[in-house]
């Protein structure tokens, strides 16, 4: 890929097993690296749709272009495909305490964590090219919170090259960037590095300022705790 970019030819390279899908076969099969090493070779192209209907568009659209693409192809799907550009990001629910962007086969993992909360979330199905205006356009609360399947990173790094500088924090969700020596099923694989639902959740709940805590909860606590926040999300 490194002769791609460095010739500057066009090709299309189509990955199978994401992160951690052969979760059973352990270490030696996983590879949550790819993304955030193919995103830094200039000229190279990263996609990650989130459904096999998404693939199909997204290769149609962009297999011709002349640029070195990459597609990571994982066995997880979301449920449902997205209506989806080469290049460009989807508004799929809009709010006001953060922007999260969910990126390919995290986005019903996103839904299903923030359904209740009023943040708005952007689809993202490539990291490069990286679609800035739809996230200016977007932005809520002064806070992004990615969302990725793959050692963190990729995404910030693409935001810092916006053409335009706005002032936000940015908070990574994703494979923590340690070597990965458990195996199982990927559930379980999800639920021990915190990228289940529920690791989801607490995770943006705590940016947002909105902690879970075990104990009875009253309105009360939950303006001392922040403002933004009902009682009930403060709540397991």
């Amino acid at each position: 890929m490194i002769d791609f970019g460095y010739q500057g030819l066009g090709g299309n390279f189509i990955s199978v097993g994401a992160s951690y899908d052969y979760a059973g076969l352990g270490s030696t099969h996983y590879c949550p690296a790819d993304v955030n090493i193919l995103s830094n070779i200039p000229g190279m192209q990263v996609v990650l749709p989130g459904t096999a209907q998404e693939f199909e568009t997204l290769f149609k659209q962009g297999y011709a272009n002349g640029k070195p693409t990459y597609f990571r192809i994982s066995e997880e799907e979301n449920t449902v495909p997205q209506d989806i550009t080469f290049g460009k990001a989807n508004v799929i629910k809009q709010g006001g305490m953060a922007t999260i962007i969910a990126v390919g086969p995290m986005l019903e993992k996103v839904m299903g964590a923030v359904s209740d909360l009023d943040v708005t979330v952007l689809y993202y199905t490539s990291v490069v090219p990286f679609d800035h205006e739809t996230l200016i356009n977007n932005l809520a609360g002064g806070r992004i919170i990615v969302v990725e399947p793959y050692y963190p990173g990729a995404v910030a790094n693409a935001w810092m090259g916006s053409p335009k500088q706005v002032d936000t924090y940015i908070y990574n969700i994703g494979v923590p960037k340690k070597f990965l020596v458990t195996y199982g099923t990927r559930q379980e694989m999800d639920r021990s590095l915190g990228l289940s639902v529920e690791g989801i959740r607490e995770k943006i709940l705590g940016f947002i300022g909105c902690p879970l805590i075990d104990s009875t909860c009253v309105t009360a606590v939950a303006t001392v705790i922040s403002p933004l926040c009902p009682a009930s999300f403060i709540c397991r």
